[in-house]
């Protein structure tokens, strides 16, 4: 009940209210939070276990809101674990086996935050939209256009298919400014599992890049 109530439930209520949300993970690199976008078994949770377990602390898991504050579009912190697949658990962390079930039946995985894996306390400014696309052989990170991120984006709000035509039209006008000021990119990750730690270094380097160039503009 309560893994239901914290993601598409809770996805659907902020949508209810007219709050924005993505399916999406987000983690804190430099003070400035960075979002994973995509798909069920996209990687979100995964990547930003990964990320976690490397001191970045996890904003959010499954439901990513987002608001207006002027230019800045800011990051609801809302975690108290991230919910990982077995296969993703061995990625991100080299281990499953001390990762209790979440519910009985189900094979995903509870990963409590706070110790070893820190958690976000308060609102962060939202500098990046990583959108997830399917693993390749060769990994890359690669600009998306206002235009195609908007699309994407749209695809991977919460509870979408519940919007009439006035919410959906408020949505694409919320998402077209977000797209103006938050960098979206498009990251594949790597199919062989080896090149898996290498992937979330090069994602968190270039991140922290983002961020020293964000602050080096802002001044």
């Amino acid at each position: 009940t309560c893994t239901y109530l914290s993601g598409p439930i809770l996805g659907l209520v902020l949508r209810r209210r007219g709050a924005l949300s993505f399916h999406a993970s987000a983690v804190d690199i430099g003070g400035r939070a960075i979002g994973f976008v995509g798909p069920h078994g996209a990687g979100k949770s995964t990547l930003a276990a990964a990320l976690g377990a490397a001191g970045c602390p996890v904003v959010t898991d499954d439901v990513l809101r987002v608001r207006a504050d002027g230019s800045r579009w800011m990051a609801e912190p809302f975690a108290s674990m991230l919910k990982l697949w077995p296969d993703g658990a061995r990625l991100a962390l080299g281990r499953t086996e001390d990762l209790p079930r979440i519910a009985d039946g189900w094979d995903k995985r509870a990963l409590a935050l706070g110790g070893c894996i820190p958690a976000a306390a308060d609102p962060l400014p939202l500098i990046a939209l990583v959108l997830l696309a399917p693993h390749q052989a060769g990994a890359s990170i690669a600009p998306l256009s206002a235009g195609l991120a908007l699309v994407r984006l749209a695809g991977n709000s919460s509870a979408a298919p519940l919007l009439d035509a006035d919410g959906r039209a408020a949505e694409f006008r919320d998402i077209s400014q977000l797209v103006r000021h938050v960098t979206c990119v498009t990251a594949t990750p790597p199919q062989d599992p080896a090149e898996f730690p290498s992937f979330v270094s090069r994602v968190r380097n270039w991140a922290e890049t983002l961020v020293r160039q964000r602050a080096w503009i802002a001044s």
